[in-house]
């Protein structure tokens, strides 16, 4: 049986391999974004990318830091600009969540 992939699912699953992300312990925001050439710092304030530094809200639940790296990785990767006023609900429809 073949597996039809997504547009969207098809650029992470390249993404991953330009990087040599091939197994999954190697599914570590420190790990992607190094790879990326960008930092990641948890902080106590709200999740934010700003070039390439990407600030996790540490007060989150670690499947929210996640899924808040998918979504400023997205930011990083996709787009350029002030983002500060987009919703987080309404962006995602269009950024990676990368998965857990």
């Amino acid at each position: 049986m073949r597996i039809n992939y997504t547009h969207l699912e098809d650029y992470i699953k390249n993404l991953y391999l330009n990087i040599g992300i091939t197994e999954p312990k190697q599914l570590e925001m420190k790990i992607i974004a190094s790879r990326l050439h960008m930092k990641v710092l948890f902080v106590p304030f709200k999740s934010m990318c700003t070039g390439s530094l990407i600030c996790i809200d540490a007060r989150l639940t670690k499947e929210q830091q996640w899924q808040q790296f998918g979504h400023e990785l997205c930011h990083a990767l996709w787009h350029s600009g002030n983002q500060l006023g987009v919703s987080l609900n309404n962006f995602t429809l269009i950024c990676f969540v990368i998965p857990i």
